[in-house]
C-alpha cells in the first residue's frame, strides 16, 4: 500500500488512508431529483384555475417513462376550457395493442380542437416512444402548424382525423382545467406512466430551444413565455404539484398518495450539451466545470441519431456502492443516448481540480445507469494522469470522479503528497519538498 500523505490544517491532521466517511441516504432534488408514477387506473393531477392563454401559439413538453404494461389510450396531458366545450387540446400516449382505429402502440397522439368543426388528430410513427425508458416530447401548435418532438427530433406525424379552420382567434376563461394523467378524471384512459418536468409555454418552441434545454433545468429569471413549469420535486406538501412560475398554476393530487412520488431517472442537470450528426466519426461532446474536472463523449458506434451530455452541480442523491472517496466533490456527469445498443467513449480530464491531482494515481470513475439506481459501481477506466478515459460503455449513464484509497477532500487541505517519484505537492499550495536518502520503489 502507498503511503499518500496529506497535511491538513492543525486541528485536523491525518494520513489518507483514514477514511472520510459519507452517508448514503438518499439527498432531495439532485439531479432530476423525483417524479410521478401513475398507475393507469385512475390517478390524476388536476391544476387549480390555470387560465390558460395559449390557444393560437403554445408548447407543452416534458419527460415521460411509458409503462411496459400501458394498454390502450393513455393520457399525458388535457387541457379543456369547461364553458367553451371545443377549446381543447389532448395528449396521450398508446400502450400496447395501440388504440382507435388502427394506431399503433407507443406513438404521441395529440388531438386539437378549436371549435366542432376545427379540429385535427395526429400521431407520431409506430413504437416512436421507447416504453420502459424516458422519453423528451414536445407538442406545439404555430399558428394553424402543428409539430410534435421526441428527444429533440421533429416526428413525421400521420394524420389520423380532423377538418374546419384554425385561424380562430386566442381565448381565456376562468373554467379552464387541465388534468395531467387524465382526460375529465375518466379512469378509461388515465395514463400508465411517470412524467418529469412538463413545461408550458404560450410561444411554439424551435428546435434548438427544445434541444438546448430539454437535459437541464431551467435557469431564472423564468421567461415571461414561460407560463407554467412543473419540476415535480416533492414538495412540502406531499399531496401537491407545485408550479415553479409566479402564475402559481398549482395542482392537487386525485386518488393519489404520498407514495405516488418516486425518485426519477430522467436525464435532468444544471447544464447540458448535445449533437445531433449526420455521421458521428470524429464528433465529441464536451462539458466543463469551472473546477471539478472537465468530460468528454467520443468514438460513437452503433445506431444512436443523438446524445447529450449533462453536468449536475451537487453531490449525487445516494453515493452507495462509492465507498468514501467521493469527498467533497460536487459534481457529476451524465448522458442521454438514443440508443441503448450503441457504445462510446467517455474521458474525465482532472486537469483543473487540485485535490483530484492530490490523489491522482488513486482516482477512479464510479457510473450507475440514472438517478432512480441505487448503488454506483467502478467503471475502471484507464488513469493516463490527468485523465481517466474508459473506451466501451454502452446505454445512458451517470458518472463521478471518486478515490479508491482516500477522499477526495478540500476541507483544510494545506498540502498532499503522493510520493510520484519526487515529494511535490498536489494540493495547489506548491509546497514542494525534496526526497533525500530515499528511493522509490513500486507501489505494493
Amino acid at each position: 500500500m502507498k503511503l499518500f500523505i496529506t497535511v491538513l490544517k492543525p486541528r485536523f491532521i491525518f494520513l489518507a488512508f483514514l477514511l472520510e466517511i459519507f452517508a448514503s441516504n438518499p439527498i432531495h432534488a439532485q439531479g432530476a431529483g423525483s417524479c410521478l408514477a401513475f398507475d393507469g387506473i385512475d390517478d390524476y393531477v388536476l391544476l387549480a384555475n390555470p387560465r390558460l392563454d395559449v390557444l393560437t401559439d403554445f408548447t407543452v413538453e416534458g419527460w415521460i417513462k411509458p409503462d411496459p404494461s400501458a394498454t390502450s389510450w393513455n393520457t399525458i396531458w388535457e387541457w379543456t376550457s369547461e364553458s367553451l366545450s371545443f377549446y381543447r387540446t389532448h395528449i396521450y400516449f398508446t400502450g400496447n395493442g395501440g388504440a382507435g382505429t388502427g394506431i399503433p402502440a407507443y406513438v404521441l397522439y395529440c388531438n386539437f380542437f378549436i371549435d366542432s368543426l376545427a379540429n385535427r388528430a395526429l400521431y407520431t410513427p409506430a413504437g416512436s416512444l421507447k416504453k420502459g425508458e424516458w422519453n423528451h416530447f414536445a407538442v406545439m401548435r404555430n399558428g394553424t402548424t402543428f409539430q410534435m418532438y421526441i428527444n429533440g427530433i421533429n416526428q413525421p406525424l400521420v394524420f389520423y382525423s380532423g377538418a374546419g379552420n384554425f385561424n380562430a382567434g386566442n381565448g381565456t376563461n376562468a373554467n379552464d382545467s387541465v388534468y395531467i394523467g387524465s382526460r375529465w378524471g375518466m379512469s378509461a384512459v388515465s395514463g400508465h406512466e411517470q412524467l418529469d418536468e412538463i413545461r408550458l409555454w404560450n410561444v411554439a418552441r424551435t428546435q434548438t430551444e427544445i434541444r438546448d434545454n430539454m437535459c437541464r433545468k431551467l435557469p431564472t429569471p423564468y421567461p415571461s413565455s414561460l407560463i407554467g413549469y412543473w419540476d415535480f420535486h416533492a414538495g412540502t406538501s406531499p399531496d401537491s404539484l407545485y408550479d415553479l412560475t409566479t402564475n402559481s398554476i398549482n395542482g392537487g393530487f386525485h386518488n393519489m398518495s404520498p407514495g405516488s412520488w418516486v425518485t426519477s431517472g430522467a436525464p435532468i442537470g444544471d447544464a447540458s450539451s448535445y449533437l445531433y450528426p449526420s455521421s458521428w466519426t470524429g464528433q465529441t461532446i464536451g462539458l466543463n466545470s469551472s473546477a471539478n474536472g472537465n468530460f468528454q463523449f467520443s468514438n460513437v458506434n452503433g445506431l444512436a441519431t443523438t446524445a447529450h451530455v449533462y453536468r449536475v452541480d451537487a453531490q449525487p442523491n445516494t453515493t452507495a456502492g462509492i465507498m468514501t472517496g467521493l469527498g467533497s466533490n460536487n459534481t457529476y456527469y451524465g448522458t442521454f443516448i438514443t440508443d441503448s445498443s450503441s457504445t462510446y467513449t467517455i474521458s474525465y480530464n482532472y486537469s483543473n481540480y487540485p485535490n483530484a491531482l492530490a490523489a491522482a494515481s488513486n482516482l477512479t470513475i464510479f457510473t450507475r445507469h440514472d438517478n432512480s439506481d441505487t448503488v454506483w459501481h467502478n467503471l475502471n477506466p484507464v488513469n493516463v494522469q490527468p485523465v481517466l478515459t474508459n473506451n466501451n460503455v454502452n446505454a445512458r449513464g451517470e458518472f463521478s470522479l471518486a478515490c479508491t484509497t482516500c477522499s477526495i477532500s478540500t476541507q483544510d487541505l494545506v498540502g498532499c503528497y503522493p510520493f510520484d517519484n519526487n515529494a511535490n505537492d498536489f494540493s495547489g499550495n506548491n509546497y514542494n519538498g525534496t526526497a533525500f536518502n530515499v528511493t522509490p520503489t513500486t507501489d505494493r
